[in-house]
Parts: structure tokens; C-alpha cells; sequence
């Protein structure tokens, strides 16, 4: 089922992919949590840095893929969540999720509290 909303469509009751390399709670509403395992595939982008300068001596960079991430093909019903950078790199799927909401402790992440779409 499709929820629209501002022109955007989301998939209800979707199978959700976890390519982020690494497992993910999701704390919901009412005290609830979903973990979610990760896939074998995992998504990683090649970034390289070029060095535009410094300000006050602090070095300044830009960050540039240096080559796509191998996604998997679209597929009616199913969403993947992703590293925010890689859902950035590809604005014309609509099929990408990153973390948002994230919950830590003092040094770790613990999980998130929603999906966002870029």
C-alpha cells in the first residue's frame, strides 16, 4: 500500500533491506523495538579528498565518490536502508532510507528512532 503525501509516496508494509554493514535497532513508539539484521551485501562508496586549502591552519577538503556503490536493482515492494552518502549519490532512487533520530550513550550508538528519505 502507498501513503502519499507532498507528492511523495511511501510503501507501507515494505520489506526492509539493511545494507548498512552492521546491525540496527529501531526504538519505536510505546517502548517497542525492532532489530533489524544486516544483509550479506553490504553498500560502500570509494571517497577520495582533494584539498581546497586551510582556514586559521585547519585544513579544508572536499569530498568526492571516486566511484558508485553497487546497489542492488530497484524491486516493487522493497526500501534498503543505506549510509546517508549513499543515499545522497543516488537522488533518483526513491528506494533509499538512512538511519535518522540516532540514540547513543555516552560512546555508542545504540539505534534510531526512524527512517528518512533524502
Amino acid at each position: 500500500m502507498l501513503f502519499v503525501k507532498g507528492g511523495y509516496q511511501v510503501k507501507r508494509n515494505a520489506k526492509i533491506v539493511n545494507l548498512l554493514g552492521r546491525d540496527i535497532v529501531f526504538f519505536l513508539e510505546k517502548g517497542s523495538a525492532r532489530y533489524m539484521s544486516r544483509e550479506k551485501l553490504e553498500v560502500k562508496d570509494v571517497e577520495e579528498r582533494e584539498r581546497l586549502g586551510e582556514i586559521n591552519d585547519i585544513p579544508v577538503n572536499r569530498i568526492h565518490l571516486k566511484e558508485k556503490a553497487q546497489l542492488p536493482e530497484p524491486d516493487e515492494g522493497t526500501v534498503y536502508i543505506v549510509p546517508r552518502n549513499i543515499a545522497r549519490a543516488y537522488p533518483e532512487r526513491d528506494d533509499l532510507y538512512v538511519p535518522g533520530s540516532i540514540m547513543m550513550d555516552n560512546k555508542h550508538v545504540l539505534g534510531c528512532r526512524e527512517l528518512i528519505k533524502l
